[in-house]
């Protein structure tokens, strides 16, 4: 109906030109009724406008209504025109921000896989750094454990080294100890005999010390405790009393001492020891012995009897003619920077005060 609708207002308008009135009506009219059913404005629109230029030397009232005609026509074209341009420019409008979205969409794509590369990258190197530093730490734990190994080695084999010389130093002391008293059987002076099994059993303490230190774990240090009692006991057989009859207390806190300390302390204690199973008890029904080893602001070494007791103040006078085992306490005790505290109460007690 569109290309029938063109053709009549083609052949109208050739009518119109040659001057036949009617005919350009007659084909005007037929193509304006063709557009309206096919809904042609365009068609509508240039009919109506042919038929309106037609009428206006006729009839004004024709020429009225087929100008409204084309009027109604012509908006009704344009608004369409434009309603379609509208909706191009919102499709375009529409396509182009999607292609602004899909441009978005792909480079947070890709940046994601940048950052995916980058962050791959970043973790190989921190692997990398582990392995290498992981790789090093065992280096240097194997060649650590090496001078470990090193080290514990020899450090056994000096304490091997240790326990033999100290092994071998007690049995020089045994030897000098037995020779002592070989010695004082031959002797006649009663005094002379004395001063040899003294002498004798100060040898024999400092073996002891040696004894302990190769029996123990620690070869530079000895348990004082275990070497206390010892020698206590040792002397109290020595000296013909009966552990049934005789009350011996040694209660120590410092249980360990270096051996540079333990043996002066040691020989002290045995001057102690053996004046009080001397000279103490005599007629004393029970004896009693105590020897602490205590931590007081240092190191105190305190042998308390409950024998006859001497005179606290003759002891400490420095006119008097010393025995060889009073100058050996006080020179022990110089060696020790220690103070000897002597006090005659219900027996005696000797305390040696050690700084720390």
């Amino acid at each position: 109906l569109r290309n029938i609708a063109f053709a009549n207002t083609a052949i109208a308008r050739l009518y119109q030109k040659k001057g036949q009135i009617d005919s350009c009506i007659y084909y005007a009219r037929k193509s304006l009724s063709e557009s309206q059913k096919g809904s042609y404005r365009r068609g509508v629109l240039m009919a109506s406008s042919l038929l309106a230029s037609v009428y206006e030397t006729q009839d004004m009232n024709e020429a009225v209504r087929y100008y409204k005609l084309a009027a109604v026509a012509k908006d009704s074209l344009y608004g369409a025109e434009k309603l379609q341009a509208l909706q191009t420019i919102s499709f375009e409008e529409t396509e182009r921000q999607r292609d602004i979205e899909m441009a978005q969409l792909a480079y947070q794509q890709q940046m994601r896989q940048y950052i995916f590369v980058i962050s791959l990258l970043i973790l190989l190197l921190i692997a990398l750094l582990l392995w290498r530093t992981n790789l090093q730490k065992q280096k240097a734990n194997a060649l650590l454990f090496q001078q470990k190994t090193k080290i514990v080695q020899q450090a056994d084999q000096l304490k091997l080294m240790m326990r033999e010389l100290h092994h071998r130093v007690k049995n020089n002391f045994a030897i000098v100890a037995s020779l002592l008293k070989l010695q004082s059987v031959r002797l006649q002076d009663e005094k002379a005999i004395q001063a040899m099994l003294a002498g004798q059993q100060r040898v024999e303490a400092m073996s002891l010390i040696h004894q302990r230190l190769y029996q123990g774990e620690r070869v530079t240090s000895v348990n004082m405790d275990e070497y206390l009692t010892d020698l206590a006991t040792g002397l109290m057989q020595a000296y013909d009393y009966n552990a049934k009859n005789f009350d011996l207390y040694i209660y120590i806190e410092q249980r360990t001492l270096d051996v540079d300390v333990a043996m002066p302390l040691g020989l002290i204690a045995n001057e102690l020891i053996t004046n009080a199973f001397k000279h103490a008890y005599g007629d004393v029904q029970r004896p009693m012995l105590r020897i602490a080893l205590l931590r007081r602001d240092g190191i105190t070494l305190e042998v308390q009897d409950n024998g006859r007791g001497i005179d606290a103040e003759t002891w400490r006078k420095i006119n008097n003619r010393l025995s060889f085992g009073k100058q050996l306490i006080m020179s022990l005790s110089d060696q020790l920077e220690a103070e000897i505290d002597v006090i005659s109460q219900n027996g005696m007690l000797f305390r040696i005060r050690m700084p720390k």
